[in-house]
């Protein structure tokens, strides 16, 4: 009886554990029927708690049809062989259609006398927008720095090739001197253009 009593306090004291996490936690049995979710995985799906559990009891229900969608083929064949999936991302799509990226790691496990599959989420979303957004400024740097580059570069052929023709009449000292100047001048432009 003290054995069984310390069992259900540790036990209680692990869910309460779970439930209490900032990291989205979701244990579903095998067959897909969530049986346990923390406040924090609602939240990745913007319903409560409540509202999710609720819903998800069912099994079939369209919203336990859509958890379990989110997640990949590959996912879902190496849990059923008993292989453990840690560290993988994937992307979920609420019920309101919003994309959350997560980094998941999933773990067999026994849950209540059930073989269930226990879920770790990590929200990274705001650093997947950050990449995107570092992602666009460079495209657009890139875009702007190749334009400008094109913009220049088209003017300054023409001074090369007027400077070229130039060089082929006759100067004199002065001038070759001045000729000289832009020539060397717009090879060192050039290069920093090319650079």
């Amino acid at each position: 009886a003290t054995q069984t009593a310390a069992l259900r306090s540790s036990e209680a004291q692990v869910r309460a554990m779970l439930e209490g996490s900032p990291v989205a936690v979701r244990v579903a049995a095998l067959d897909g029927r969530v049986l346990f979710v923390n406040s924090s995985f609602a939240s990745l799906y913007q319903l409560s708690r409540e509202k999710m559990l609720a819903e998800v009891v069912l099994t079939g229900s369209e919203l336990t049809a859509q958890v379990q969608a989110n997640e990949s083929p590959d996912i879902q064949d190496a849990l059923r062989q008993g292989h453990d999936v840690l560290n993988c991302p994937v992307t979920l799509r609420s019920p309101t259609g919003t994309l959350v990226h997560v980094v998941a790691s999933y773990m067999n496990v026994t849950y209540n006398n059930t073989p269930a599959v226990l879920t770790w989420m990590f929200d990274v979303t705001d650093l997947h927008r950050a990449k995107e957004m570092a992602d666009e400024a460079t495209r657009v740097r890139t875009d702007f720095l190749s334009n400008m580059s094109h913009e220049i570069r088209t003017p300054l052929n023409g001074v090369l090739g007027m400077s070229t023709l130039l060089a082929e009449t006759r100067l004199d000292d002065e001038q070759t001197d001045y000729l000289q100047t832009i020539r060397l001048s717009s090879d060192q432009l050039l290069g920093v253009i090319n650079d």
